[in-house]
C-alpha cells in the first residue's frame, strides 16, 4: 500500500523554523512594517524581560467529586504546535512595570 502524501516531519519543522525567522523583529521591525522600531518597553524602556501574549492550547486533567463539580487535578498537557499570537497586530508585556503594548508603542490597560 502507498503512503500518503503527508509532507516530511523534517519539512514541516523548516517550514515553521523559516516561519517564525519572518515574523521576529529585525533592524526594521517586524517584517513588512519598516517605519516601526522598538527598543523596549514603551513605559519603562526596559528591553530584556518583554513577553508576546500567546495563547497555548492543552488539555487539563481532574475529575468530577460527588457533587458533580469539576475539579483540576492540578496538571496540564500542553499542544505547542497549537501556539498562536492572542492579538493582531501582536501585544507584548514588560515584566517589568506590567505595560502591555504593540510594536507601534501603543500601551493598553492589562
Amino acid at each position: 500500500m502507498k503512503r500518503g502524501s503527508a509532507p516530511r516531519r523534517d519539512t514541516v519543522l523548516q517550514q515553521r523554523e523559516g516561519d517564525r525567522r519572518m515574523a521576529r523583529p529585525d533592524k526594521k521591525g517586524v517584517a513588512g512594517a519598516s517605519s516601526i522600531t522598538m527598543r523596549g518597553c514603551p513605559n519603562c524602556g526596559m528591553n530584556s524581560r518583554l513577553a508576546e501574549l500567546d495563547l497555548v492550547p492543552g488539555s487539563a486533567l481532574g475529575h468530577f467529586d460527588e457533587d458533580g463539580l469539576w475539579e483540576f487535578d492540578g496538571e496540564t498537557e500542553i499542544f505547542w504546535d497549537g501556539q498562536r499570537q492572542e492579538h493582531d497586530p501582536a501585544r507584548f508585556m514588560c515584566f517589568n512595570c506590567d505595560a502591555v503594548f504593540d510594536l507601534s508603542g501603543k500601551t493598553y490597560s492589562s
